[in-house]
């Protein structure tokens, strides 16, 4: 079998852009190596996908060291309800009071990467462990807690070797060494009903702290997941291209309708009906278990080299093009009453992976909002809701239906871009944080004195001073706080 070269192996993409993104984004494993196509498809027998499998691994393992040196500490602002931020900050009532200046976590260091869902936050460490600290309730935070205690940061017990998690609303997933996906918390039907990915031979129904391994289809190994911080879905990416869903996807987020329902005769799904009279056992099957995600069109499941996801509250994004190069293409699925697809207003959902802009090169997704940065990384654009001016389009006029220019004051060079519950970040190249948003609870980091209009939400993208020449690692919004990672290096340009 023809060997997949060490160089063909990690090399990024021609540009200055994707030159700077793979430098920053070390963490993002199947972006920093590239197994040419000619290689998968010399295959002809078990034995040699084996084989070729096994290598993919392994060089998993070796981009994983690369970025291993590299860590830091984490800032955190704005609302500080339930300890959301993880300080023990409280007013003379002894009530946690939200920041609105970046502020240093204490005792959670060697970080490398954060994620922020509804009300709670995991950060991953360079040794493979995770932090976790926020709302528990539900399991979420992947160990049980009584009413009465204090959630302070604290590490996921009994669990190791972590390449990424993800947080959703009210659950955590977990990606480790081995490609294995684990879940603890619960997520909700759109009937209020909650499940989660049971332990086999266990119920689903309710919620779960302990982190539980999620079989893949063909037990695959994953490369890649996803969740939002208003997401009661999920979505992973296998080792063979394909994108998996799973999780409750009623208005077409699963891009799998056809596959869970029988249309009705106008065409749509009505997947909240078929969910009320399934037994437990079928919502198992049907909505919980990872299934792939269709793309619309003549061929369903077509092989992709998937870029990036992105998870709404009912809404998924796909950044992906074809195997061995090609244009990097947004898809679709889900709900577009607030225009978050990027479709024209009168498509009111979509139940399969739609085609929607080409020469994409980034992607986020809030609840009910969505940014993309084109692939040169110097122009953004957004869509969707827009009530607390989360778009950054200088208005709060809403929605906003088609994809809107977002105008920064001046020329940038976007690495990345969040999405919070109704607030927006990007990092340009140069090392400076951007946010816009909402900020009564003071999600931009900005204080509220300083903006008159509409209760100090901030219109616009505005440089956050972060008061540090430490290079930003990482960062990311939630319901209605921000973390960000500074390294322990200064940022070199």
């Amino acid at each position: 079998m023809k060997r997949a070269r060490e160089e063909d192996a990690i090399e990024a993409p021609p540009g200055s852009f994707f030159k700077k993104l793979q430098q920053w984004r070390a963490l993002e494993i199947d972006d920093l190596f590239r197994l040419n196509q000619s290689v998968w498809e010399s295959c002809q027998t078990p034995n040699q996908i084996e084989q070729l499998t096994i290598q993919t691994q392994q060089e998993i393992t070796r981009c994983n060291d690369l970025y291993a040196t590299e860590h830091g500490t984490i800032l955190v602002f704005g609302d500080n309800d339930n300890n959301l931020l993880g300080l023990p900050m409280m007013d003379e009532n002894s009530e946690y009071v939200e920041t609105t200046t970046p502020t240093v976590l204490p005792n959670v260091d060697r970080v490398r990467s954060v994620s922020l869902g509804g009300l709670h936050t995991a950060a991953l460490t360079v040794d493979g462990d995770v932090y976790v600290w926020g709302v528990a309730d539900e399991g979420a935070l992947g160990y049980s807690v009584k009413s009465d205690d204090e959630i302070m940061p604290q590490l996921v017990p009994n669990l190791r070797n972590i390449l990424q998690v993800k947080t959703g609303d009210s659950q955590t997933l977990f990606l480790n060494t081995q490609g294995q996906v684990l879940m603890c918390g619960m997520i909700r039907s759109s009937i209020d009903e909650k499940y989660h990915y049971p332990a086999e031979g266990r119920s689903c129904r309710g919620s779960n702290a302990t982190p539980v391994p999620i079989q893949m289809p063909g037990n695959q190994k994953v490369v890649r997941i996803e969740t939002g911080n208003a997401s009661n879905f999920a979505a992973a990416v296998l080792e063979d291209g394909s994108v998996v869903t799973f999780g409750f996807g009623e208005k077409g987020e699963l891009a799998r309708s056809r596959d869970i329902a029988a249309p009705e005769p106008n065409g749509d799904f009505n997947l909240t009906e078929a969910l009320q009279g399934m037994t437990e056992a079928q919502v198992l099957q049907h909505f919980l278990t990872p299934a792939p995600a269709r793309f619309a069109g003549p061929v369903p499941f077509p092989r992709k080299e998937v870029l990036s996801l992105a998870c709404g509250s009912n809404h998924l994004l796909v950044l992906a093009r074809n195997r061995g190069g090609g244009i990097p293409t947004l898809y679709s699925s889900g709900q577009n009453s607030s225009g978050q697809l990027g479709l024209p207003e009168e498509i009111e959902s979509v139940h399969e992976l739609t085609l929607v802009r080409e020469h994409v090169g980034l992607v986020a997704a809030g609840p009910y909002h969505s940014y993309i940065v084109d692939e040169d990384g110097h122009l953004m654009y957004a869509c969707g809701q827009n009530s607390y001016a989360q778009l950054g389009l200088g208005h709060s006029k809403s929605p906003q239906f088609g994809w809107q220019p977002v105008a920064f004051p001046e020329p940038v060079l976007l690495l990345k871009v969040a999405a919070g519950g109704s607030h927006g970040m990007a990092l340009d190249a140069n090392n400076t944080l951007y946010t816009w948003g909402f900020n009564t609870m003071g999600a931009t980091g900005h204080h509220r004195a300083a903006n008159g209009e509409k209760g100090g939400d901030l219109l616009r993208p505005t440089k956050l001073n972060l008061r540090s020449s430490k290079k930003i690692l990482d960062f990311g919004g939630g319901g209605q706080h921000s973390t960000v990672v500074l390294s322990t290096r200064d940022f070199e340009d």
